[in-house]
């Protein structure tokens, strides 16, 4: 009679592991590209880094359309050269890089690509940063 019994649950087991596969619960905590989603629970904070991006010469005027990357986001400068770039990330990283890149062309006048990163810490997670680029 156990060995019966026993052969019942484990067909009950075996059956109820592959519906759950078959739905997919094996995936449902992972992104499309890479790294876990947070789920319910997890810390998770979001970063965000405001500024103005002016260009390094005498006239010191805003630039707009310029392309800023922090990690994966990507956001454009407005007309009035501000900008606001976020990320929402694991808390255990708190060093971000940020790329500048002027990529309309001539259309606002050429500048030189700047690369730099921001550290967020003690728990701040908005930071104010004005950018100059240099004229090509």
């Amino acid at each position: 009679m156990k060995i019966v019994k026993f052969k019942i649950l484990s067909f009950y087991s075996l059956l109820i592991s592959a519906i759950l596969y078959i739905l997919g619960y094996s995936t449902s905590c992972t992104k499309e590209y890479g790294s876990p989603q947070p789920m319910y629970g997890v810390a998770a904070s979001k970063y965000v880094v405001i500024g103005t991006v002016k260009s390094d010469d005498s006239l010191n005027q805003p630039i707009q359309n310029i392309k800023v990357t922090m990690l994966n986001n990507v956001t454009t400068s407005n007309s009035t050269g501000n900008y606001h770039a976020e990320s929402q990330e694991f808390s255990q990283n708190n060093t971000y890089p940020l790329k500048f890149e002027d990529v309309d062309g001539t259309a606002n006048g050429e500048y030189l690509t700047k690369d730099t990163t921001v550290t967020f810490q003690n728990n701040i997670t908005q930071i104010n940063l004005d950018v100059k680029l240099k004229p090509k």
